[in-house]
């Protein structure tokens, strides 16, 4: 069963703060983003210290940021995270040769 909390690695963390200073905004202004009353989880995020998994997403979404690329995941959940990417992917590319098929085939019909 996946935690209900996540933090992000020591990479994750500057990547985070760049992120967030590209933005020009104040903590603050981050908290309220993401709907949040206090910036307490702001200040959590951005010192790596475990916050609730919705928010960590919303604040990663709001910053432009992939959270799995900076957050500190076991190695099992990176890798299934990894393998369904993957299947995404390779399901992606099936619907593509299959709509392009039946666009090449549909244009011959008429």
């Amino acid at each position: 069963m996946a935690k209900r909390s996540l933090k992000s690695t020591p990479l994750g963390i500057i990547k985070a703060k760049e992120a967030f200073d590209n933005k020009g905004w104040t903590q603050e202004d981050l908290a309220s983003e993401v709907n949040l009353s206090s910036r307490q989880s702001i200040w959590k995020f951005f010192t790596g210290r475990p916050i609730e998994r919705y928010l960590y997403k919303e604040i990663c979404f709001k910053l432009d940021l992939n959270w799995e690329e900076i957050a500190d995941l076991p190695d099992e959940q990176r890798l299934a995270l990894l393998m369904l990417a993957k299947e995404t992917v390779n399901a992606n590319a099936g619907l593509e040769s299959l709509v392009k098929f039946y666009a090449l085939n549909s244009k011959s019909k008429f």
